[in-house]
């Protein structure tokens, strides 16, 4: 009898959301963090409001400000205008917005996918 490996994940390998977010091995970068100034990237959530139904960002993101979250969010979007036989036609998500949350929960910015389109 073969017993698998707890350690391997069976199905597909699940890809990143971003580009540069692991490693080669699959396995998640560690935090944009300076150890030798003790200084730690708040980590922010792009959140998505769906047809009034809001659909949790699990993982987040390590980045430095609000504004690099927004920019995030503007640069998937162009990705997935860019992408519409992945992400499907932009009619079809033109109405979402991504909210985003810090750590704490608190919302710091909307940024409505039509701003993009």
């Amino acid at each position: 009898m073969v017993r698998a490996d707890p350690t391997r994940r069976s199905g597909p390998r699940r890809r990143s959301r971003w580009r540069g977010t692991q490693s080669s091995t699959g396995a998640p970068k560690a935090p944009l963090a300076d150890p030798r100034r003790g200084c730690h990237l708040p980590r922010f959530f792009l959140n998505v409001r769906r047809h009034g139904t809001l659909i949790a960002d699990r993982e987040g993101d390590d980045l430095p400000d609000r504004t690099a979250a927004e920019r995030l969010a503007r640069d998937i979007l162009r990705e997935m205008r860019r992408l519409p036989h992945v992400y499907g036609a932009p009619r079809g998500w033109r109405a979402d917005t991504f909210v985003i949350t810090d750590e704490a929960g608190a919302v710091v910015a909307e940024v409505p996918y039509a701003s993009v389109l």
